[in-house]
């Protein structure tokens, strides 16, 4: 079963673990990633140029089932925000993503000693090391207000329109 969804193409392996390209060119690359519930995220690049692509074989390294919590600077519970997961070597692109619940926890698929991190609106990051056969626990910190700041010129005037980073 194949769709296609705005640029991306998603299809379901068959009983068997097959599946076909659909809509693919003999002219094109293409950023495979397979998931599934219970193994971590595996991603292949394939070059269909000139290249048999009949027997593609994709490993898919089993994940643990990490179960943890986030909680705000009194130990509240923080809900529906997102807990994401960056897996050692994969280049700064997550592995896992997952939304809490309103009791504030979660359960990621993931392994032990994998970077789990959390963000919502008006907190710091909160990030933790997934634990295995213990709960994991992201404590986020309410951030403070804003720095006010006036830019002026030399003679103490506004100076509209100013460019500058920080």
């Amino acid at each position: 079963r194949s769709k296609d969804s705005g640029g991306t193409r998603k299809t379901t392996t068959a009983a068997d673990g097959s599946f076909r390209f659909e809509g693919v060119t003999e002219a094109e690359s293409v950023n495979l990633q397979a998931w599934a519930k219970g193994y971590l995220l595996t991603k292949t690049e394939l070059n269909f140029v000139g290249e048999d692509l009949t027997g593609i074989w994709v490993e898919l390294d089993e994940s643990n089932l990490v179960q943890g919590k986030v909680v705000g600077p009194v130990g509240e519970p923080v809900a529906n925000i997102r807990v994401g997961c960056f897996a050692p070597g994969m280049e700064g692109d997550y592995t896992a993503m997952v939304e809490t619940r309103l009791d504030g926890s979660f359960e990621i698929d993931t392994r032990a000693g994998e970077v789990l991190f959390a963000y919502a609106p008006g907190y710091s990051l909160g990030w933790a090391v997934a634990l295995e056969g213990e709960e994991t626990v992201l404590a986020l910190q309410t951030l403070p207000p804003p720095t006010r700041v006036r830019i002026v010129g030399e003679g103490g005037d506004p100076a509209p329109m100013l460019r500058f980073s920080y």
